[in-house]
Parts: structure tokens; C-alpha cells; sequence
């Protein structure tokens, strides 16, 4: 009976190593999307491919002059990529949910990784943190949208999974035959993905190996095709639990007792976020809300479960002039789409040249008129961030983008 925590500590501590390891090569390949190639990313990019780097090959022994070891390196490195997530999701635009969870990560490990007797609670946390994420991409998908019309993100998802097969296995005669299918039922669709999801999220929760062959099979089309590291960061949860192995009463009671700690807090934090930001008008696009097709604006509030927020948290456009240049197609492109302060903000640093200049807005933000005799003033926006709920000014990206003031419209990412 007395050996049982001796074991167990030796056990966490080898996993512990693992996962760390592990995490420095899924923040290295996170630092080579696509979205790191954007302006101003550069030196973000460098930094956290380095701290990766660091994460992968920091020795497990290090010098005891410095009162440093492997999991307190680790943590130190963890408190600087934590810090980085933050400034590229409020500062850089970043529109990624493995970018929240990523922060999560790094903040949980930065707290106790270098303390022997949270290493547990430690891991048990990156478990539940990517079992939570599978748990609010469910609640979110419980909309009229996925469920049951042919513009579902459940049948986008089918037709990308059938686009990696060739035409000796498959041909494009049955791979058309297959989503029309799809389109006329669409409920076989979504209810496929939701049950998939759900029994991922089970045995995250679970703790039970079989993860990595059902999670494998749901990632590995997404890996290939709109998300090219998801499915790694969500390894990292499946690994800090299944190898500290599957749920046992004794283990079930003592996780309970290390979780009343500050990782309590931190994951209920994360659930709390994701499961009502985007219904209190705060944000959508970091609530594991991916490819579930909510709409949260009142007109095309889609949710089973939640009612819309109060306010409407998005701005629309009725008029816009670009001084001497029309530019036809932008202005309908702007007229017929939903906006956000960090959407304008964007939109003044790209387009404000002297051709384009005064470039005048008219319409409605939080069930108020606005006017903006030239976008392009440095001051122009005060009278938006001043109006809003949050009033931040840059660039964080709070809803997605690409909505359109249509309710029906092709799945968006």
C-alpha cells in the first residue's frame, strides 16, 4: 500500500518527460502554419520554434547550481510560449482554438511542472483540457444548421474526406452519388461526426487507449486537408492520460483531491469560455465553435440549447464610398457580410491609401447607427471601441470571419 505513490510519482515523472518533449515538437510544427507567414509574425515564429526546440532536447539533469531541472526548465519555457499565445491571439489575429488550448497547455505546465507532488494533477488536466475541447465542439454543433439542412459542416467534412481517395478506389460518380445522399438526409451526416466526437471525448475523459485508433481515424482527413496540426496538439491530452493509465477507483479519488487545486480553476475557465462566450456576444472563434455552423447574431440564431446574447455583437455595413476609386465588388462584398471592430481594424491598415481616401462607413453596431467620414483617420475607430462590450483596441478576432448577413450559407471554417 505504501509503494503505491512512490510508483506512481516515478510513473508521472517518466510522463511527464514524454509529453514535454512531445509538446516541443507540436509547437514547432504549429509555428510553420500558414498563418505564421503573415506580417509581423516573423520574430513570434522564431521565438516559439526555438523555446520548441528547447522543449525537445532540454537534458533531463541540468546543473544543480542553478536549482534547475528538467520539468522546472520546461516550466520556465512553458511561462514564455504561454505569453506568446497571448500576444499572437489578442495582438496578431490569431484565429486558431489549438492556439487557446495550446496557451492552456503551456500555463498548467508552467504552474506545476516543476512542483513533484502536482505532476499528476498536471497531466490529468491536459487530458481534460482536450477532452472539454471535444465536449464544446459537440454543444456547439447542436445547431438547426448542422443538423439537419445540406449546408452542414458535417457533410463539408465528408466531402473532404472523400477527396483523398483516388479514382481507383472510389470514382467521382460514387463520390457525388454519396454526398447528394448526404444532402437529402443531412441528420446521417451530423449525427455521424457528433457521435464520433462524443466517443472521442469519452475515452479522452476515459483515459483508455483506443483513442488513438478512433482519434486517428477522425484527425487524419482534417491533418490532411483544413487542419494540418489540430489533431497533434489534441494528442498531447490523449497521451498525458492514457499513459498514466486508464481510470481506476484509487486514481479516480486521488484526481479529484489534486483538481481542487488552482488546475481546477483553470479548467473550468477554459470550459466556461468556450461553452458561453459565444452566446453572451464575447467571442466565437476561440469556443471550439470550428465547423459547426453557429450563427449566434439574433436573424439567424441557430442553437438548440442557448438563446442569442442580448446584443448583437456583430457590425454591419450599409453604405461605404472609396473616395474617388468605386471598387463595385468590395463595396457588395462589405454590404453583404457581418463585421467586427478587429474586422475594420484590419480592413484600415490594408486599404487605406490615397486613392482610396475618404473612405467613408454608414450602418449599425450594437443596435446603434454609426458613421465614419474616413475609416482611414487614426482617431476613426475611438467611437466603435468605445460602444463595444470589450473595449480592446487591435486586432483580436473575436468572431469568424467570412459570415454573411444571409442565415444560409456554405460551412466556414
Amino acid at each position: 500500500m505504501n509503494s503505491f505513490p512512490r510508483v506512481l510519482s516515478l510513473h508521472t515523472d517518466l510522463v511527464l518527460a514524454f509529453c514535454l518533449r512531445a509538446l516541443g515538437l507540436v509547437t514547432i510544427n504549429h509555428a510553420y502554419l500558414g498563418d505564421y507567414d503573415q506580417p509581423n509574425w516573423f520574430i513570434v515564429r522564431v521565438i516559439t520554434t526555438i523555446l520548441g526546440i528547447m522543449l525537445v532536447f532540454t537534458p533531463q539533469a541540468i546543473s544543480s547550481r542553478f536549482h534547475l531541472d528538467h520539468f522546472k526548465l520546461s516550466a520556465i519555457i512553458s511561462a514564455i510560449l504561454c505569453l506568446t499565445k497571448i500576444y499572437t491571439l489578442f495582438f496578431l489575429r490569431d484565429v486558431l482554438t489549438q492556439s487557446l488550448l495550446l496557451a492552456m497547455y503551456f500555463l498548467i505546465i508552467a504552474i506545476s511542472a516543476g512542483r513533484a507532488k502536482e505532476r499528476l494533477s498536471l497531466l490529468l488536466s491536459l487530458s481534460m483540457l482536450s477532452a472539454s475541447t471535444y465536449l464544446l465542439a459537440i454543444i456547439h454543433k447542436l445547431n438547426f444548421d448542422f443538423l439537419y439542412t445540406a449546408q452542414s459542416c458535417a457533410i463539408h467534412g465528408y466531402q473532404l474526406v472523400l477527396s483523398l481517395f483516388p479514382a481507383s478506389l472510389i470514382t467521382d460518380l460514387s463520390k457525388v452519388g454519396l454526398i447528394n445522399f448526404l444532402e437529402s438526409y443531412p441528420s446521417i451526416a451530423s449525427l455521424t461526426v457528433i457521435g464520433l466526437e462524443w466517443s472521442i471525448a469519452l475515452l479522452c475523459w476515459r483515459r483508455h487507449k483506443f483513442i488513438w485508433c478512433l482519434g486517428g481515424l477522425f484527425h487524419l482527413p482534417l491533418t490532411l486537408t483544413i487542419a494540418p496540426s489540430f489533431g497533434s496538439v489534441m494528442a498531447i491530452g490523449w497521451g498525458a492520460g492514457t499513459m498514466i493509465g486508464s481510470r481506476t477507483a484509487r486514481q479516480s479519488k486521488l484526481m479529484k483531491l489534486k483538481l481542487i487545486s488552482k488546475h481546477q480553476v483553470c479548467l473550468c475557465l477554459y470550459f466556461t469560455h468556450g461553452l458561453l462566450s459565444p452566446y453572451s456576444g464575447i467571442e466565437v472563434q476561440h469556443s471550439a465553435a470550428m465547423l459547426s455552423n453557429l450563427r449566434v447574431d439574433p436573424k439567424c440564431n441557430n442553437s438548440i440549447i442557448f438563446q442569442t446574447a442580448s446584443h448583437d455583437p456583430y457590425l454591419y455595413i450599409d453604405e461605404v464610398s472609396f473616395g474617388q476609386n468605386p471598387r463595385p465588388q468590395r463595396v457588395q462584398r462589405l454590404k453583404k457580410g457581418l463585421w467586427s471592430p478587429s474586422a475594420l481594424n484590419t480592413m484600415r491598415k490594408n486599404w487605406c491609401i490615397k486613392e482610396q481616401r475618404p473612405l467613408k462607413m454608414q450602418g449599425r453596431y450594437l443596435s446603434q447607427p454609426f458613421l465614419l467620414e474616413d475609416l482611414c483617420e487614426q482617431d476613426a475607430l475611438d467611437v466603435i471601441y468605445q460602444r463595444s462590450n470589450l473595449p480592446i483596441k487591435g486586432t483580436w478576432q473575436r468572431f469568424q470571419k467570412n459570415l454573411q448577413k444571409s442565415c444560409r450559407q456554405a460551412c466556414i471554417h
